[in-house]
């Protein structure tokens, strides 16, 4: 009779978990593996529980990829939820696609105590060109050029794809990932609100006079007409300063009683105007400051 008992309680776990199989996704092989294995109740609980878990990260992550999406097409003027499933899955986005391959500032191939922009420049160069198998991989599938190419500090490639081909895109060979770009938005209208420097000003009655602030950056334009002080009379920093400090550091000069130190750390020079109108950071943050 005991025996009978044991039998029916084996045969009623067994109902149990096919039970559960029924309800649990396709996807879930490993889970439904798990499952089919178990004998016991507890056990049983803890998988279908790691399944369940395992599954709302799926979901997650889907709704976390269609919010990305709509985001990115919402930017162009398209209203992603207007469209139906097909066109849902037909239209390109943006990705960057990302390699295997470490970039040239993870890859070993610069100095960590120095190097200069040419090399750097010239160790991203070798990087983006070992990219080209799988640019030509990635444009049989999306039919697009592949677009701006990365390689210092990120090893990868911008491109357009449709939705539906993301997945084939993340199965050749040496590639990392497929990310959906994402959307930026000019905020430099609301820099000082953002910052609560309104509040420091009526607060505090602090503006910045007086202040001297170090800015590590691309470069910056002594020259340009923003660049001067509005009063000359109490700098903290004279030329004289700097130039005892210059003469003990060995490098970096004085410039204008606004920009009263510059150095070109990056090329080891005094140069401190950046080259081209496409790197203006150092200049834009400098604005801001002054």
């Amino acid at each position: 009779m005991q025996r009978k008992k044991k039998g029916l309680s084996i045969l009623l776990a067994g109902t149990v978990a096919l039970g559960a199989l029924a309800v649990l996704p396709v996807g879930e092989i490993q889970a439904k593996a798990a499952i089919s294995q178990q004998t016991k109740g507890s056990s049983l609980a803890n998988t279908v529980k790691a399944a369940t878990a395992k599954q709302a990260a799926t979901d997650t992550t889907a709704a976390t990829t269609n919010q990305a999406i709509a985001t990115q097409l919402a930017a162009k003027g398209i209203d992603y939820n207007k469209l139906n499933k097909v066109q849902q899955q037909d239209i390109y986005v943006d990705v960057i696609v990302q390699m295997s391959a470490a970039p040239a500032s993870e890859n070993g191939t610069l100095r960590t105590d120095y190097s200069s922009t040419a090399e750097i420049q010239q160790e991203t160069n070798k990087v983006i060109a070992a990219q080209a198998s799988v640019k030509a991989a990635v444009e049989q599938v999306t039919q697009q050029t592949a677009g701006e190419s990365y390689g210092y500090v990120v090893n990868g490639f911008s491109t357009k794809v449709r939705v539906v081909d993301i997945p084939k895109l993340k199965q050749i060979a040496g590639v990392k990932t497929v990310t959906l770009a994402k959307v930026y938005y000019p905020t430099d209208a609301k820099a000082n609100s953002m910052a609560n420097v309104q509040a420091v000003w009526s607060n505090y009655k602090y503006k910045g006079e007086g202040t001297v602030v170090s800015v590590i950056d691309t470069g910056i334009d002594p020259t340009h007409k923003d660049m001067r002080l509005s009063d000359d009379k109490d700098v903290k920093l004279t030329k004289s300063d700097v130039e005892k400090f210059t003469d003990t550091a060995k490098h970096g000069r004085y410039f204008t009683s606004k920009v009263p130190y510059g150095f070109n750390y990056a090329d080891n020079n005094d140069t401190i105007t950046d080259d081209t109108v496409d790197e203006q950071h150092g200049m834009h943050v400098a604005g801001i400051i002054g």
